[in-house]
């Protein structure tokens, strides 16, 4: 993975995790009895997933074993 690569996808994934948190923070605005089914959806998890897969975005280089693909 390149590290143009790495960017989109890090950009995507945190756009992503916005979105979400987005759209959950407007629908409990508009739907304040919707909480806790968003909590039984597991909005923890999913946010938690989206900022461990970001953090995974790293370029890698390759080692001395590994032929070029």
């Amino acid at each position: 993975m390149t590290q143009r690569h790495a960017l989109f996808g890090f950009i995507a994934t945190l756009t992503t995790l916005v979105l979400v948190l987005a759209i959950t923070f407007i629908a409990a605005y508009f739907v304040p009895g919707l909480i806790g089914k968003v909590e039984a959806f597991g909005l923890g998890t999913v946010t938690g997933g989206l900022t461990t897969l970001a953090a995974s975005f790293r370029p890698r280089q390759p080692t001395g074993g590994e032929p070029n693909a």
